[in-house]
């Protein structure tokens, strides 16, 4: 038996999904047609601002186009993540290739992988939090194989992001939004 959504989830990676469903959580994957979120960074827009305002217009963008379209109402759900290395932010990969020369990029490095998270729930009230990791990449040029990246064609982002279980285990504080995900579970 299908249940109805909990939520709506409005991203399209693959991981996100993933993260869901393992978490039990019914939801539908929602993005504005009519409003394509800018990736791009605003002039001199910092690391932690541009995670956190792109998760948020994200999330405020498919907020709009629920009402718009009459749907029916229920919390959206919206992230971002980035690797910052030295004040920069790394763009997602367009291929193996480039996702190899960012893993050079970053070798022996210290980085941060930024996520952001923004939930407007049912009633409209918005939440978000965020976390930053500091990251020691090692030496990926040790490696004299390209076979480094990922196996499965889903490469999205230079290394493997904080948001794969350690939002919910980690002891961040920003607690408002773990709540409103955790009140979803079966």
């Amino acid at each position: 038996m299908h249940k109805p959504a909990q939520l709506y989830l409005a991203s399209k990676s693959p991981r996100r999904r993933e993260l869901l469903t393992q978490w039990g959580l019914n939801f539908e994957v929602l993005l504005n047609p009519f409003d394509d979120v800018s990736e791009e960074p605003l002039a001199n827009e910092e690391p932690i601002d541009y995670v956190t305002r792109v998760a948020a217009e994200k999330a405020l963008s498919v907020d709009s186009y629920i009402q718009t379209a009459g749907m029916t109402r229920l919390p959206v759900l919206a992230s971002d993540t980035i690797v910052e290395l030295d004040g920069e932010i790394l763009r997602k990969p367009a291929d193996k290739v480039d996702a190899f020369k960012t893993l050079k990029k970053l070798s022996g490095k210290t980085h941060r992988v930024i996520s952001s998270v923004a939930v407007i729930d049912k009633n409209r009230n918005f939440f978000r939090t965020l976390l930053s990791l500091k990251c020691n990449s090692g030496s990926f040029l040790q490696t004299k194989s390209k076979n480094i990246l990922p196996r499965r064609n889903r490469w999205t982002k230079p290394v493997p992001t904080p948001f794969k279980g350690e939002l919910l285990n980690s002891s961040n504080p920003s607690t408002a939004v773990i709540q409103e995900l955790s009140a979803f579970r079966n």
